[in-house]
């Protein structure tokens, strides 16, 4: 099973002077960040820590960055569900960031074959609302 490795809005220490938001997160997750007016949204794939097993073991993740106080947000797992997120996108429209994911509409089995997982892989939207 994948392991929960990540930190998030702990000063992690690059070694060139940066600092790091998001350390040890998934390896192949390919976080995004999304802009709109003094707002911006960053999301990302890390493993749930409460998963049922490696099959279900990745979820969503977002944080706010607030331009304001130049701080992000805590990161906030999109939903509690127990299901796996497979991928996302995040897109601006307007004054609105917006983010659509595929994600499993049922929690997977371990041993579940590809034609069995992708049955059961459902394309879902959501729209952050705290930009308004």
């Amino acid at each position: 099973m994948l392991s929960y490795n990540s930190g998030w809005n702990d000063e992690i220490e690059s070694g060139n002077g940066n600092t790091a938001l998001l350390d040890n997160a998934y390896s192949a997750s390919k976080p995004q960040i999304a802009t709109c007016g003094d707002k911006a949204v960053m999301v990302y794939q890390s493993v749930d820590e409460n998963a049922t097993n490696s099959a279900n073991a990745l979820a969503l993740y977002y944080s706010v960055y607030d331009s304001t106080t130049g701080k992000w947000s805590k990161a906030s797992k999109l939903d509690d569900n127990k299901n796996a997120d497979i991928s996302y996108s995040l897109a601006v429209s307007g004054d609105q960031i917006y983010l659509v994911y595929a994600q499993s509409n049922t929690e997977l089995l371990e041993d579940s074959s590809i034609t069995d997982t992708v049955k059961n892989i459902d394309v879902y939207s959501a729209k952050f609302s705290f930009l308004v």
